[in-house]
């Protein structure tokens, strides 16, 4: 399979993950009488860029190997859980893929 077919196909996934994320969020009821403090001084992606940093880094390392062998996608399902992606849909990611 291609590399570069499968960093897209992963960091689409992730871009789906955060957004089903976000939007279960904020369908969450919040009590009235509770104040909400929202840090309004960073930006989603810059509280997301340690996550991105590690899972990018992992998968460089990941797709400077080579070959798609068992150990590649065992490395590339735990990166995906390492960014909290979950195991259920890290899982299946590397199911499917």
């Amino acid at each position: 399979m291609d590399p570069v077919f499968l960093v897209a196909l992963i960091a689409a996934v992730l871009v789906v993950a955060v957004i089903i994320v976000l939007m279960v969020r904020r369908k969450e009821p919040s009590a009235p009488d509770v104040p909400v403090t929202v840090e309004t001084d960073r930006s989603l992606a810059d509280r997301l860029e340690k996550t991105r940093r590690a899972l990018g880094g992992r998968l460089k390392d990941l797709l400077s190997r080579g070959a798609a062998d068992e150990d590649f996608w065992s490395g590339l399902e735990e990166a995906l859980i390492a960014a909290d992606v979950g195991v259920a849909a890290s899982t299946g990611v590397v199911d499917r893929v």
